[in-house]
């Protein structure tokens, strides 16, 4: 298991643990009362514990709680100072804790208030750090859930490598960073779903991966910002036609640019 690298490994975390509150079976839910370090995020107002934030690409669905919390407070140290547990700060911060464990009908454990546990705030320069919100993470969650596989994958490359384009094209963080770096208006065409749809359109747009299928061996090693792209359903379904050369950005970009001038 390895821990975190980075902030944005905390914040993807933070997105899946936020499901706790939404999915009724968990192992972190039934654990909640047991975990004793938790880490509040000002711009988001809500905490998530040390053994869930410390690992990277932890699962809400399949998080067991394996590894140790010794490594994943050192992991997060450097992104975290813990609150003195006599400040009125620390007062205030388990006041919200405590609204948070009571809305799942939980308990906090003894050892954050008067044992080895703690709460942790982001150091300043990580608690300004530019990151995508929570709605724009749902919503991409919500958009891969009602996305169903696209004909003709499975031709362009084969069944394996079909896999491995709807697994990094369906993760709701890269989704949802993808949008955070590119926008929503197709880097081809410049259609944007908001503009032609309205409010059912918000938020919305496909993306798109850039980088050959196989140099992706870790979803933690795509880099949304040089692997993704976001284009409409009918420039992302033209530059995938041609089942054995897919097109470029670039290329598709002459062809519009050719027949739209």
């Amino acid at each position: 298991m390895d821990t975190i690298k980075n902030w944005n490994d905390i914040i993807d975390n933070l997105r899946e643990f936020s499901y706790v509150t939404k999915h009724e079976k968990t192992f972190a839910l039934d654990k909640f009362s047991q975990f004793s370090h938790w880490y509040y995020f000002p711009n988001e107002d809500t905490f998530a514990p040390s053994k869930f934030l410390g690992y990277r690409n932890t699962k809400i669905d399949k998080y067991e709680g394996k590894g140790w919390g010794g490594v994943t407070q050192n992991a997060l140290s450097r992104y975290f100072d813990q609150v003195p547990s006599g400040s009125n700060e620390f007062k205030n911060l388990y006041s919200k804790l405590e609204s948070f464990a009571n809305s799942l009908n939980k308990k906090i454990s003894f050892k954050t208030r008067h044992g080895t546990g703690g709460i942790h705030m982001p150091k300043k320069e990580y608690n300004q750090a530019a990151q995508y919100s929570q709605k724009l993470y749902d919503v991409s969650a919500a958009d891969i859930s009602a996305i169903k596989d696209e004909d003709g994958l499975e031709e362009i490359e084969g069944a394996k490598k079909t896999k491995l384009v709807n697994f990094y094209e369906r993760i709701p963080a890269l989704r949802a960073k993808a949008i955070q770096l590119h926008g929503l208006k197709c880097e081809v065409c410049g259609f944007n779903f908001k503009d032609r749809y309205g409010v059912h359109g918000v938020d919305f747009i496909e993306v798109h991966h850039l980088k050959p299928l196989h140099t992706y061996i870790d979803p933690s090693l795509v880099n949304p910002k040089t692997d993704m792209a976001v284009l409409c359903a009918n420039c992302h379904r033209m530059i995938h036609r041609n089942k054995n050369v897919p097109l470029t950005i670039d290329q598709l970009k002459e062809l519009w640019k050719k027949y739209n001038s």
